[in-house]
């Protein structure tokens, strides 16, 4: 491999790694978002629902305590579970990081790129900077990253779709509304299902 395709090729993956980083942190810091924001909902719908049963109690069946009463026990169980499960605030701090990690690589390739450091010294400061960062992205974020970059590489894009990339990253982002979604649905099933 002669040095000029060498040179194209570490830029290559520098420009990849780093915008795969970038959207690691983007789907992370959304997920934190919609996470935190969901936790919050489904409390309030449990302080709401409780507070329902409390000034209504006189006047609610027997039937109708056991389904409030397992709605909120669901609801709660839920809400917990998800705020103890990679907590809002240590997805943003992976996002953080994943972010850096991104902006630190475009530096490399920046200075690589307009010849201020050469390929040896380049490829020593892009392992230390992948190195130094514990949380690696996932295969959706590079593969999201490849489908943005069709146009300009398309065999590397080979069997990426907007379905495998881009809404499955958005289902990824999106993942704790929508297993609270799913929960909820299930609580009501499990209700009809097994009547009290």
């Amino acid at each position: 491999m002669d040095e000029k395709s060498q040179r194209d090729d570490f830029i290559y993956d520098m420009r990849v790694m780093r915008a795969t980083r970038f959207n690691f942190s983007k789907r992370l810091e959304k997920r934190s978002k919609v996470k935190a924001f969901t936790v919050n909902i489904l409390s309030v719908i449990s302080i709401f629902v409780s507070v329902y049963l409390l000034a209504n109690a006189s006047g609610i069946s027997e039937v109708e305590l056991k389904k409030i009463s397992v709605t909120i026990i669901g609801l709660s169980l839920l809400a917990l579970w998800m705020s103890l499960d990679t907590p809002s605030p240590e997805l943003l701090r992976k996002a953080n990081d994943a972010h850096q990690c991104g902006r630190e690589i475009s530096e490399i390739y920046r200075a690589f790129k307009y010849e201020m450091i050469n390929i040896s010294d380049a490829a020593k400061k892009y392992e230390a900077v992948i190195s130094k960062y514990s949380e690696n992205h996932d295969q959706l974020d590079r593969a999201k990253t490849l489908y943005d970059d069709r146009e300009k590489h398309p065999r590397k894009a080979n069997g990426l779709t907007k379905y495998n990339t881009t809404w499955l990253h958005w289902v990824s982002s999106y993942s704790p509304a929508l297993l609270a979604f799913s929960c909820c649905v299930a609580i009501f099933i499990f209700q009809l299902v097994f009547p009290m």
